[in-house]
């Protein structure tokens, strides 16, 4: 219904634009018959013209809307990208890391959750093999990842980590084959959390942990949460160890080791390997500019 109200809008503003153009060009004396047609002809095309840009304008006003009122219900907005191929293209470039609906979908809703996104996009994770020395040491921005809020780190050049580690934005959503061995660390802004929470499955960890009051978003708008790949998605989704107290600034003070250390076990034991140092002391993920 809304649809229809603003495309009967659209061609009533079209019609009047019209209108307001004729009635200008029929103001203004005429020199000949000549100059007559010659300025209907140049009328004729200029009402053309504006009337296209206007349907376009509202067109694409219209489908902005619409993208982000289905990201607003954390309702993907791909049947409205299959209409055509220009709307599959509008919807593609409104769906952009870090446009509006984009964020909307991801749950930025708020100024308080643009600053936590800030802050989480400055972020970084930060390798260092040699524990109170900077050599060989590397930084892992979150900005320069595919998705900041759904991207793991490439920990190809940090040794021999990515082989049983993996560190990643966003939340666990399933079983990665490329996973399965591998102890998996995720660093969740709440925000995310919260929008995603009505899709997560009943048993997932994030529904119980943030229904169960233990998140303060205030004081640790961001959490730390440890889980093993090798768990399935349909009844081990509610395992997970997490760190959800802790301010930015105390989240970027030590190694991730320090922060295991501290966590809250919500999982039965983790597989053999998962407790050893080295996966966690080399990495520490800083939120301090």
């Amino acid at each position: 219904m809304m649809f229809r109200s603003l495309v009967l809008s659209c061609s009533l503003l079209g019609f009047l634009a019209n209108g307001a153009v004729m009635a200008m060009e029929e103001g203004k004396p005429e020199k000949s018959a000549v100059t007559a047609k010659r300025k209907s002809n140049e009328t004729s095309q200029e009402q053309c013209l504006f009337e296209e840009m206007l349907h376009v304008e509202l067109r694409d006003l219209i489908i902005q809307r619409a993208v982000e009122g289905q990201c607003l219900e954390n309702k993907s907005p791909v049947h409205l990208a299959l209409v055509c191929k220009r709307w599959g293209e509008i919807v593609k470039d409104l769906m952009t890391v870090n446009r509006p609906a984009w964020k909307a979908w991801h749950g930025i809703l708020t100024p308080e959750d643009e600053k936590t996104y800030q802050t989480f996009l400055n972020g970084k994770l930060v390798y260092r093999p040699k524990d109170g020395s900077d050599e060989g040491m590397i930084e892992l921005k979150i900005s320069d990842l595919k998705n900041p809020l759904g991207s793991s780190f490439d920990l190809s050049s940090c040794g021999k980590t990515g082989q049983y580690l993996s560190i990643a934005t966003g939340y666990r959503q399933g079983k990665k084959d490329e996973n399965a061995s591998k102890v998996e660390v995720w660093f969740t802004p709440r925000f995310l959390a919260d929008i995603k929470l009505t899709s997560m499955a009943e048993n997932h960890h994030l529904r119980a942990i943030i229904k169960g009051g233990n998140w303060d978003a205030a004081r640790a708008p961001i959490g730390i949460f440890w889980t093993y790949g090798g768990w399935n998605a349909k009844d081990q989704m509610g395992y997970c160890n997490y760190l959800t107290v802790e301010s930015n600034d105390e989240l970027s003070s030590e190694n991730l080791l320090k922060k295991y250390q501290k966590c809250t076990c919500a999982a039965p034991t983790f597989t053999t390997g998962y407790a050893l140092p080295a996966p966690h002391s080399d990495f520490h993920i800083s939120f301090v500019n």
